[in-house]
Order: structure tokens, then C-alpha cells, then sequence
């Protein structure tokens, strides 16, 4: 889920991306999208921890021609899927 997330960013999808986000979180995700991980953004995960509960995924790549590194959290459900809980990018 979150590697499809990251796909839709870079594929400037961003219903898309925003589709895939916990339902709470979906109105936040527009302006985060926009600030922190602008469509066309080339991020990739480096690393994946987490729980049954939650998967907590290091990212790297590129965002806006800068180097960026961040984490990207997913929440399973109930039905056992997962969808975009939060995600933090930063300049590397």
C-alpha cells in the first residue's frame, strides 16, 4: 500500500493517492501532498518496521530536484488492509 502511495505521488495521481489515506486523515492529505511531497516526487522505501497494527516505512528519493528522506506510516483495518495514516518528508 504504501509503495502504491508513492507510486501516485510520482505518477501525479493525486486522488489517487489521496484515495489510499485512513479515512480521518483523507481532508489532511491535499495540503500535505502539495507541501510536503509534491506530485512527481521519485521517492522509494529503504527500510519497512512496524506491528500487526501498523507498518512504519523509511523513504529516500528525490522531491522537487532535493535529496529527501522520511518515514511514511500505514494502518491495518479491521478487514485486514491498510491505509496512509501520516507521512513526513525532509530534506536529506
Amino acid at each position: 500500500m504504501i509503495t502504491d502511495f508513492l507510486g501516485k505521488i510520482a505518477g501525479a495521481d493525486k486522488a489517487g493517492a489521496i484515495a489510499l489515506a485512513c479515512e480521518e486523515q483523507k481532508r489532511f492529505m491535499d495540503d500535505k501532498i502539495d507541501s510536503l511531497l509534491p506530485l512527481g516526487s521519485r521517492v522509494a522505501i529503504t527500510r519497512t518496521s512496524g506491528t500487526s497494527k501498523f507498518v512504519l516505512a523509511d523513504v529516500a528519493g528525490t522531491v522537487e530536484n532535493r535529496s529527501a528522506k522520511g518515514t511514511v506510516i500505514a494502518d491495518r483495518l479491521d478487514d485486514g488492509s491498510f491505509c496512509l495514516t501520516t507521512f513526513s518528508i525532509r530534506d536529506a
